[in-house]
């Protein structure tokens, strides 16, 4: 059986340990190093798809200079859309595919509640009932000739492009938080998988580069553009507790 979350130490000690790790080779090769999943709200608009609401750039998302337009924080009893960005996609190569997980409350009326799901992309290859069984994986493909993610943010000032993967219609009856994770069951359980248009995989780290919307006062969202948080940056305790609100409680995707 896949783990349905990574335990929080674990989680902590490999954010610690990493920048004294060895470098793998084969890590300088990939195209999309810089590559982010972010989680990006709007309210649910009167009529279309999410998909066909969805924005195509202004999320202004730049870790250099800490900015971003992302809407990461939504309240409860409203209606949203939530998408799954792919943000600082290097538009040379772009992104022919990208694998990823969600994770949210999944109990029917406890927490957050998904009623649609709408596939941005050319074809997808879903988990056994995704969403509706947290955590749950997908991956996310568009035709690498005719459809290539490279549709460059004018709002990101590093000239890097941003894709919408995913469109989910939610609601929340209580706090929770609507996570980005690794797809389960994928081939590690702390990357999400990126491939470019010629082929080339690259990984999206867990949780450093991967982001999650909260809903009501308790449910925190994080923004991997503003709220980046590098390897050396996690050995800070109150950069962890702010990330992980192990203030309020110590809580992993899945434990919710």
């Amino acid at each position: 059986m896949v783990p349905r979350r990574i335990p929080l130490a674990a989680s902590i000690l490999t954010a610690i340990l990493l920048p004294f790790a060895p470098v793998d080779a084969s890590a300088a090769q990939e195209t999309q190093s810089r590559a982010k999943i972010g989680v990006h709200l709007i309210p649910k608009p009167a009529k279309g798809t999410p998909c066909a609401n969805a924005p195509t750039d202004g999320f202004g998302c730049d870790d250099t200079n800490q900015t971003s337009n992302l809407v990461v924080n939504g309240s409860v009893g409203v209606s949203y859309y939530a998408y799954y960005v792919l943000l600082d996609i290097d538009p040379t190569h772009g992104v022919a595919s990208v694998g990823f997980g969600i994770d949210y409350d999944g109990k029917t009326g406890s927490g957050l509640d998904i009623f649609a799901t709408d596939v941005c992309g050319d074809a997808s290859y879903p988990d056994e009932n995704f969403p509706n069984s947290p955590p749950a994986g997908i991956t996310i493909t568009w035709d690498p000739a005719s459809n290539c993610q490279r549709h460059v943010d004018p709002s990101d000032p590093q000239g890097q492009a941003a894709a919408v993967t995913l469109g989910l219609y939610v609601y929340a009856y209580a706090d929770d938080t609507l996570w980005a994770i690794a797809r389960p069951g994928g081939p590690s359980i702390y990357n999400a998988e990126v491939t470019d248009c010629a082929g080339a995989q690259s990984t999206i780290p867990y949780p450093c580069y991967m982001g999650h919307a909260g809903f009501g006062p308790n449910g925190g969202g994080y923004q991997p553009c503003i709220d980046f948080i590098g390897p050396v940056e996690m050995t800070s305790w109150g950069r962890i507790k702010r990330f992980y609100g192990v203030e309020n409680r110590l809580a992993f995707p899945g434990d919710m």
